[in-house]
């Protein structure tokens, strides 16, 4: 958005600029009423200005056509996505897509639910082997206990967390196959998941 923003303003920028070159032209030609409007027509400005008009409207449908999704959630190139194609989102079927919605929100929360009772089952399994480790008299088998203790949870964490994001991929999938394939309807590009950042798991 920070880019079609940025280019937006150059364009307006362009147009008020070249409109301004026109104006003054015309001011310093005279004539009459007729005489200026003529030669607003036949100046070489003003068909420049009909030219950044026209490239200005060819990149706002270029902008458009990157809102649409293919079955891997990423956005296909040169067509209109849902939410500017009205007859696409009218053709959908849209109890489909509601029972579609249900099953991956449902899978999602059952992934969710899955990966936090493991992580609380790793934890309580790691306070304990804390424990017993702290308890060990020779210092030797205190660390390699305390080590031990310290990898298997950060072993099972992650086993935990590709799990949750295995189970949370099939949803999304299963959800975008059947969007195309039995609803007929074209996932606009606010209907996908989102991305993954650190320390942080996507839904």
């Amino acid at each position: 958005m920070v880019y079609v923003s940025r280019f937006l303003l150059v364009m307006l920028l362009c147009l008020f600029g070249t409109a301004q070159i026109v104006s003054a032209e015309e001011t310093t030609t005279g004539g009459s009423a007729a005489e200026t409007a003529t030669t607003a027509t036949e100046s070489p400005k003003l068909g420049r200005f009909e030219q950044l008009v026209e490239m200005f409207r060819a990149k706002i449908a270029g902008l458009k056509s990157m809102n649409a999704v293919n079955d891997d959630g990423k956005k296909e190139k040169g067509s209109k996505g849902a939410w500017e194609r009205g007859v696409s989102m009218k053709n959908a079927d849209s109890t489909c897509m509601q029972a579609a919605i249900d099953v991956r929100e449902v899978a999602v929360q059952n992934a969710f639910s899955k990966y936090s009772a493991a992580v609380v089952d790793a934890l309580k399994v790691r306070q304990k082997a804390l424990f017993d480790a702290w308890g060990l008299s020779e210092v030797e088998a205190r660390m390699t206990a305390l080590k031990d203790t310290w990898k298997a949870w950060k072993d099972g964490q992650k086993t935990a967390s590709k799990t949750l994001k295995s189970e949370r991929d099939a949803a999304w999938k299963t959800f975008r196959t059947t969007a195309k394939t039995s609803c007929s309807a074209t996932i606009p590009a606010e209907e996908v998941m989102g991305v993954d950042t650190v320390g942080t798991t996507a839904l």
